[in-house]
């Protein structure tokens, strides 16, 4: 039986987007995240196994949180006028450009 895991990936989150936000993005390293998680840089790197992979598990979650906030306002929402606000895991409405001769000179 191995070891059980004792790296809190939402600790390691935490610690990631308090150094994007206290420090800003040019700042978030392994090395920032680890001393912020107060973990070792091993142990971000078994939690999330590169900055990359890190920063998408970042966005997930903030993406995640945004639809939450989004299905929430339009289930309160008595008539839904609001569908300009949508998840944002829902595609986007394709966007249509005028005809070029339709443009003003």
């Amino acid at each position: 039986m191995g070891r059980r895991q004792t790296i809190d990936r939402g600790t390691i989150l935490d610690a990631a987007e308090h150094v994007v936000l206290h420090d800003g993005a040019a700042h978030l390293t392994i090395d920032a995240v680890a001393a912020e998680a107060g973990v070792s840089k091993g142990g971000v790197l078994y939690a999330y196994a590169s900055k990359d992979i890190l920063i998408d598990a970042m966005l997930e979650r903030v993406v995640a949180a945004y639809d939450e906030l989004a299905e929430q306002f339009l289930a309160k929402a008595d008539d839904h006028s609001e569908r300009h606000i949508r998840p944002m895991s829902e595609p986007a409405p394709a966007l249509t450009r005028p005809p070029v001769d339709a443009l003003p000179p």
